[in-house]
């Protein structure tokens, strides 16, 4: 929950608040989703989320870094070896 009600996000977890984002112009692209999206990110990070975004680029073309992200992002926020 955030302050601005419930929102769905790509991937997360909740005992950590981590949201995953792939971010992409098909449903992004026109000034009042783009509002939106900054809307629902600062309302997650207001109720103190992480929320990390990544382009479908990235996520196609440099996958190693989009894991690498995320592993350290879930040590920072759960104490988990970045090595596992």
């Amino acid at each position: 929950m955030t302050p601005g009600g419930r929102v769905r996000v790509d991937l997360g977890n909740r005992r950590v608040r981590i949201a995953i984002e792939a971010e992409g112009y098909e449903f992004h692209g026109s000034p009042a989703k783009f509002a939106a999206d900054c809307r629902r990110y600062d309302d997650l990070v207001s109720a103190g989320w992480l929320v990390l975004r990544f382009t479908y680029q990235q996520v196609l073309g440099d996958p190693v870094w989009v894991v690498s992200s995320i592993r350290s992002a879930l040590a920072q926020r759960s104490a988990v070896p970045t090595d596992c």
